[in-house]
């Protein structure tokens, strides 16, 4: 790689690393920066007593900040990690600048969904259609300059939203809420911008690891089988590994 390979990889890391701050830290509050005060009011309790009590309250206030504040930071830090190898990857690996940024906003939209879903159990709409929109924006230059093969690209790129999108909404239909839309939705994105094959081991392996992490959850915490388990973090670890696994 030359000196102005590795500048477009840094850059394009510090674009996801902008975009994953912005959901995750200011719009979603996943993450928290600044040292906040909370006050609560006690009710019934002698005046005496207040400023022990709210010095205490303020205590485990700070403490549990403090603690954000670090569990902020290794995301952060595992995010660029992350954001900094898979262009290095998808850089080396990848023929043609589209299908290089349209994968490089995905690892992006699945890392910020995976870290948004595993600490609220929700996936935001405006990250799909975020992601939908950036696929659009790179559909109109893939006509424009690939206008021989754009038949080809759309229609594997159906044949994966067929897998992503189409198998885990019956799954949630069928399922009765098991499985959250929000999942659905963000596998209608894989789909578009990984087409078929991707999307197909994506999906297998995001199952198989959900299926650990609820097996590990239920022995480990005692819990039973009805157990909410998040499954955007799954979808992160199975479309990395399905990213190092495929040939391109």
């Amino acid at each position: 790689m030359t000196n102005v390979d590795v500048i477009i990889c840094i850059c394009v890391a510090f674009l996801q690393t902008f975009f994953y701050i912005l959901f995750c830290g200011y719009k979603e509050k996943v993450f928290c920066f600044n040292k906040t005060l909370i006050y609560k009011s006690i009710d019934n309790v002698d005046s005496e007593n207040n400023d022990y009590l709210d010095v205490e309250i303020l205590s485990v206030v700070e403490k549990t900040q403090i603690y954000k504040r670090w569990q902020s930071c290794i995301f952060i830090c595992s995010a660029i990690v992350v954001f900094l190898l898979t262009s290095f990857f998808l850089f080396e690996n990848i023929d043609g600048w589209y299908n290089f940024f349209k994968l490089s906003m995905l690892t992006m939209i699945i890392t910020i969904a995976g870290t948004i879903d595993l600490k609220t159990k929700r996936i935001p709409n405006d990250l799909v259609l975020l992601g939908l929109a950036f696929r659009l924006v790179i559909y109109v230059f893939e006509i424009i300059n690939r206008s021989e093969e754009i038949l080809d690209i759309f229609k594997n790129d159906m044949i994966g939203f067929a897998i992503g999108f189409g198998i885990l909404f019956l799954a949630a239909i069928i399922s009765r809420g098991s499985v959250g839309f929000g999942d659905v939705k963000l596998f209608a994105v894989i789909g578009l911008c990984g087409g078929a094959i991707l999307t197909y081991s994506t999906l297998l392996i995001a199952l198989i690891v959900n299926t650990i992490f609820s097996l590990a959850i239920i022995f480990i915490k005692k819990k039973d089988r009805k157990t909410a388990v998040p499954f955007g973090p799954a979808i992160f670890i199975g479309y990395l590994c399905a990213l190092c696994l495929s040939s391109f």
